[in-house]
């Protein structure tokens, strides 16, 4: 069928018309060709112009004419809005087609010239063609909506073998035949693909061939934006004062990151004591348009306001969501006049003033200066001890960075001992010196290194006597490089006090445990627990090369569970080494409890990563923090520092803003890890794009061994606006209800192939 569409007639000139009206797009202006039983269709809609005050839509109306008389619809033809449709040409329906358009005084015609010929008929005893019009080949379409391509043919008038059996069709894409799957299917001669994806963007084709007989059709697909919310302000109009003869800028765009937003101006007027109410009706006296919808959002320019131009002015901002709006009023004032020379007059007591005025600011500035003096005094004699802020909360509401304890220098004499001495070029940081957690350097024997990173090491070693124990106890001795920066240096002391303060408040079974420090005498050093199994994301990444430690869904997961004792070492050996859905899921639940009571004690994180927790021999699971032995894999150096970008949300990569709900979106990613068995997020995308791709809705697919609840779960803890991220305390209960779920056959899938991860 041929689709005559017209529009805009751009022949005439612009006019002030309050009733004029242009067409929606341009009009053909060379006769149509069509055929024998083909179809085709006529179209005539209108739009008012921006001088048109009195347009109504549905007012205009519209009347058909063939060959200068009234038309009278035919059984193959109808009429439906602006459209004139006819089926099944035949040689009586050519002629002139004119559509009339009239609306108040105004009207506005076009004529169609329509020719009918012969439809060509393929001779082929084996043609083919499409069995309707083929539609345009570039589609755009939303992500997560779904599209269809359509290739369905039929015989062609003089096939005489035809059979349906013998016809096959074959899809794909950017030249690659199509891999099909849930989300993309083929429906008899239609391709239909669910839930678009970006990655669904590209060239599709479609190949038919029936008895050596071959059609080959081609279509784009777009992918576009689709916005989660109506638009958002960047810049709102506000309220302005000008004189008359200035200049008026109003104000009005949507924040770059949402696309595809339209916006227009709005002048209201005050008429009969009412600036008028309800929404924008077209012909409101009350309102004019002063610009229509557009995608420039220039801010709105009055040049030489008078007084006429005050009023309210109306932005509106729209998109495929809804519309939101601001209003800024303009008061404009007449200009002053200019005073000569001969009016203007002094007072006689100006001199008087000004001189008092002069003489206060000097006495001001004088004490100032002297406050100053006496503080700079004062300051520089705590200088050294406030330093890093070390004595200082890192926030107002945040008390357990506050230390407990009066400060001691830290002795800086030489160590026989086997740890790295510290550059003696280097200035040494003071740090509080508490009895409570100072243990003897003498009862530390290190033994070999467990890791190391840009300047931090970590020992094992044993204790004799620590934490009131008789014998020897397995300890992990994290110490600084003797190439450490006084800004690593003091870093280290701050996890020191951090740790310090968490122990005092108490201990968590998953969080790692402090056991004491050896700050005298030699190099700092920090003693915690030993984990055996050493960090969470190097434990996961060795069951990808032993898949007969993974355990099937129906598989009695409890036994893991019952068969740990942590009274006793030796239990669960024959479950331990094994993994399930149930196992992993309850590894996040175990870091969700152990943020929790992080949270619930004022204390954010901010680096939570599968490779900062860590496994005990009883697969226990410890939220530790070696910031000192970080491996430079996953950080990124920048001006604040080494950051790991991956695991931060958006507010954090450029506005720096920590909060609880920071550590929810990495709990996320640590979610993602520990069921793709030790992944790389975003590992095909570079770290100066990922910020953008967050900012466009981007999030990880599920991991082929996660629940789709579970999965949920982690979309839930990316969500761009932190506030309507879950917290721990929710965490923990989702991730017990689905413990519980799984533990009663909730689940019928089972694990995929830990090669395919």
């Amino acid at each position: 069928m041929l689709n005559i569409i017209h529009p805009g007639d751009r022949d005439h000139p612009t006019t002030s018309n309050p009733y004029d009206f242009q067409w929606i797009r341009p009009m053909p202006k060379k006769p149509i060709a069509g055929k024998v039983n083909s179809g085709v269709n006529f179209y005539c809609g209108v739009e008012p112009t921006s001088s048109n005050t009195h347009w109504i839509h549905g007012t205009p109306n519209i009347y058909w004419y063939k060959n200068g008389a009234p038309l009278h619809l035919a059984p193959n033809m109808k009429q439906s809005g602006w459209s004139l449709r006819m089926r099944r040409l035949n040689h009586s329906d050519q002629g002139t087609y004119t559509c009339d358009i009239r609306s108040g005084p105004m009207r506005k015609q076009w004529n169609f010239i329509l020719t009918v010929g012969d439809q060509t008929v393929d001779q082929s005893p084996y043609g083919i063609r499409w069995s309707h019009p083929m539609p345009v080949t570039v589609r755009k379409e939303s992500v997560n909506s779904m599209v269809e391509f359509s290739c369905s043919i039929q015989p062609a008038l003089g096939n005489k073998h035809w059979h349906h059996q013998r016809t096959t069709i074959s899809w794909f894409k950017n030249n690659v035949p199509v891999l099909f799957d849930r989300r993309i299917e083929v429906r008899g001669w239609n391709l239909v693909i669910k839930s678009l994806k970006y990655s669904d963007e590209g060239n599709y084709t479609c190949i038919i061939e029936s008895h050596g007989q071959q059609k080959l059709w081609k279509f784009f697909l777009h992918v576009t934006y689709a916005p989660s919310s109506k638009p958002i302000f960047e810049d709102r109009p506000f309220n302005q004062t000008v004189t008359v003869g200035s200049r008026a800028v109003l104000p009005c765009h949507p924040v770059p990151s949402m696309p595809h937003v339209q916006s227009r101006w709005l002048r209201h007027h005050f008429i009969n004591g009412s600036w008028g109410a309800g929404p924008v009706v077209p012909g409101d006296p009350h309102v004019t348009i002063v610009r229509n919808w557009n995608n420039t959002h220039a801010p709105l320019v009055l040049n030489e306001v008078s007084e006429a131009d005050e009023g309210w002015y109306n932005c509106v901002l729209r998109n495929s969501i809804g519309e939101v709006e601001d209003a800024a009023y303009l008061t404009v004032k007449p200009a002053r006049k200019p005073h000569h020379s001969k009016d203007f007059e002094i007072p006689e007591n100006t001199v008087l003033i000004i001189g008092a005025i002069v003489g206060v600011s000097i006495i001001i500035i004088l004490c100032i200066i002297i406050c100053s003096l006496l503080w700079y005094r004062r300051r520089k004699r705590k200088l050294e001890v406030m330093k890093y802020d070390l004595y200082h909360r890192t926030d107002p509401r945040d008390g357990i960075l506050q230390p407990l304890v009066k400060s001691r220098r830290i002795s800086s004499r030489s160590s026989t001992s086997s740890y790295p001495s510290v550059a003696s070029s280097g200035s040494r940081p003071f740090i509080p010196v508490d009895d409570a957690f100072e243990f003897p350097r003498n009862r530390l024997a290190i033994q070999e290194v467990l890791g190391q990173g840009a300047f931090g090491v970590v020992r094992l070693a044993t204790a004799s006597g620590i934490c009131n124990s008789r014998g020897t106890t397995l300890v992990a001795v994290k110490s600084i490089r003797e190439d450490a920066t006084y800004e690593e240096q003091c870093e280290f002391v701050k996890e020191l006090e951090v740790m310090k303060s968490i122990k005092r408040i108490g201990s968590h079974i998953n969080i790692v445990n402090f056991l004491g420090c050896c700050t005298q005498n030699g190099p700092l050093c920090v003693i915690v627990e030993y984990c055996k199994k050493g960090n969470l994301r190097d434990y996961l990444v060795t069951f990808r090369s032993y898949p007969d430690n993974f355990l099937r869904w129906w598989d009695d997961a409890e036994a893991y569970m019952s068969s740990v004792d942590p009274e006793d070492p030796e239990s669960g050996t024959a479950t331990r080494d094994m993994l399930s859905q149930t196992v992993l899921l309850s590894f996040s639940r175990q870091i969700a409890q152990g943020m929790e009571f992080l949270a619930a004690n004022k204390c954010i994180h901010r680096d939570l990563a599968a490779r900062n927790v860590l496994v005990n021999e009883n697969n226990v699971l410890k939220i530790a923090d070696f910031g000192l032995a970080r491996n430079g894999e996953y950080y990124r150096k920048t001006s604040a520092g080494q950051l790991p970008v991956k695991w931060m949300p958006p507010e954090a990569l450029f506005d720096q803003k920590y909060t609880e709900k920071s550590d929810v979106w990495s709990f996320g990613v640590v979610l993602w890890e520990i069921f793709t068995l030790g992944g790389m997020p975003y590992s095909t995308i570079p770290h100066e794009d990922l910020y953008s791709k967050l900012m466009e809705g981007y999030r990880m697919e599920r991991p082929p061994l996660a629940p789709e609840s579970l999965y949920d779960t982690m979309k839930r803890c990316w969500n761009h606006f932190p506030d309507e991220r879950p917290d721990f305390s929710l965490l923990v209960l989702i991730l017990e209800r689905q413990l519980v779920r799984m533990a009663n056959g909730g689940y019928l899938e089972m694990l995929a192939d830990p090669d395919e991860l």
